[in-house]
C-alpha cells in the first residue's frame, strides 16, 4: 500500500543494462505463476492498481490502460506480466515497457509494479519486478532500465535498490526528479543505514543524447515554444528540416532539450535555429550542439578549399558565438551584415 502519511516526492531510477542479469531469477511461492497479458487482462490490471491506491477506481484504472496501453496489443503479450495465485488469479503485475530517448532510440522503463494487498509480504514484488527484467533483456538489449517511483512508496524503493537500482541525482526522464526533497521526506520513516545507502550510491542524471539528422517537426516546435519564438507551419518547417544540410538535435530523458541546423551549399553555411530549453541552459548543451554543426561543415570542406559560415544572434548571445570562432561584422574585410524577412 502506499504510505500516504509523508509528502509525495517523485524519485527516479536507473538500472544499468550491464547489471540487469545480477538482479537475479525470479522465484515464486508454491503455486503462484507467471503469465504475461492475454486479452481481458486490462481488468485484472485495474483490478491490481486500483487496490494499492494507485488509482481511486477501478474504472479510472482501465481508462489509463486503455489510453496508454491499448494502442499497442502485440507489445501486451511481450511486455506486461502478472504472477496468478493458486486460483489462477492475477495478483500482482510489472510492464517491460521503453520510453523513447531520441527520435529511433529509446531507454527500457519498469513500469506499474503492483501486489494487491492481500498477498503483499510473500515476495511476490521483487519476483515479478525480476522477471520483468528478464523480459526487459530480450526485448531492449544493451539498453538501461529507467522506473518512476515516488516518496510514498518507500519499501519498494528499497525493493528497487537491493536489485541493482540507483537512484538518480539531476535530470531525468519522465518528470521532474525530486531526489533532494525525497530523501529528506523518508528520513522518518526510513532505516537510517538504507537512506545513507541509497544516498551514497546515487548516480548523476541522464546524460543528453546527441543525434545528428533525426530532429522532427514536433520537436522543433517545442523548443522554439519554449524560447517564445513564434510558431511556424508544420508543413514549413518539415520542408526546412528536410532541406537542411545537417541538424543537431539533443534530449534528455527523451525530452527535447537543444537543436540548431545548418544549411547551405557547402561553400557557404548558415547556422539556424539554435535552442536550448531554459530548464537545460548553463550546462553546455548549446556549446556543444554548434560544435558538432561546425565538425560537420569543416568535414565537407575539401583539402584547398575554403567554407565560410554565417549567422544572427540573437541579442546578448554574441559572446557566445564569438567563444565558438566567430567574428562580429562588420570587420575583419566583412560589411554589415542584412536580411530581408517575407511574410505572408
Amino acid at each position: 500500500m502506499l504510505d500516504k502519511s509523508i509528502a509525495y516526492r517523485n524519485v527516479i531510477m536507473v538500472l544499468p543494462a550491464a547489471r540487469i542479469a545480477a538482479a537475479g531469477p525470479p522465484r515464486l511461492p508454491e503455486g503462484y505463476r507467471f503469465r504475461f497479458y492475454q486479452p481481458g487482462d486490462e481488468a485484472h490490471w485495474a483490478r491490481i492498481e486500483a487496490s494499492v491506491l494507485e488509482f481511486d477506481t477501478e474504472a479510472q484504472a482501465l481508462t489509463y490502460f486503455a489510453k496508454t496501453f491499448s494502442p499497442y496489443p502485440e507489445a501486451l503479450p511481450q511486455r506486461c506480466c502478472f504472477v496468478t495465485d493458486p486460483d489462477g488469479v492475477p495478483v500482482a503485475t510489472a510492464t517491460a515497457w521503453y520510453e523513447q530517448s531520441v527520435p529511433g532510440d529509446r531507454l527500457g522503463l519498469l513500469h506499474w509494479v503492483s501486489v494487491t494487498p492481500d498477498r503483499q509480504g510473500r515476495g511476490l514484488g521483487r519476483a515479478v519486478v525480476q522477471r520483468a527484467l528478464q523480459a526487459m533483456a530480450v526485448l531492449e538489449p544493451g539498453r538501461e532500465v529507467c522506473l518512476h517511483t515516488q516518496t510514498w512508496s518507500h519499501k519498494a524503493i528499497r525493493l528497487y535498490w537491493e536489485l541493482g537500482f540507483r537512484l538518480v541525482r539531476g535530470e531525468s526522464l519522465l518528470r521532474p526528479n525530486e531526489w533532494e526533497a525525497a530523501l529528506e521526506t523518508l528520513r522518518p520513516v526510513a532505516d537510517p543505514a538504507f537512506l545513507r545507502a541509497l544516498e551514497e550510491t546515487a548516480v548523476e542524471g541522464l546524460a543528453p543524447v546527441l543525434a545528428e539528422n533525426v530532429l522532427e517537426a514536433p520537436d522543433y516546435a517545442a523548443l522554439r515554444r519554449q524560447v517564445g519564438w513564434a510558431a511556424l507551419p508544420e508543413t514549413q518547417v518539415r520542408r526546412a528540416l528536410a532541406a537542411s544540410a545537417c541538424t543537431v538535435g539533443a534530449w534528455v530523458g527523451g525530452r527535447p532539450a537543444a537543436m540548431g541546423r545548418l544549411v547551405g551549399d557547402g561553400l557557404y553555411y548558415v547556422l539556424l535555429d539554435v535552442v536550448v530549453a531554459p530548464e537545460f541552459q548553463g550546462q553546455g548543451l548549446g556549446t556543444e550542439v554548434v560544435r558538432r554543426l561546425l565538425d560537420r561543415a569543416e568535414r565537407e570542406t575539401p583539402p584547398g578549399g575554403r567554407t565560410s559560415v554565417q549567422l544572427i544572434a540573437e541579442p546578448g548571445k554574441e559572446g557566445f558565438y564569438e567563444r565558438l570562432g566567430f567574428r562580429r561584422i562588420p570587420g575583419g574585410g566583412c560589411g554589415a551584415g542584412m536580411r530581408r524577412v517575407i511574410r505572408k
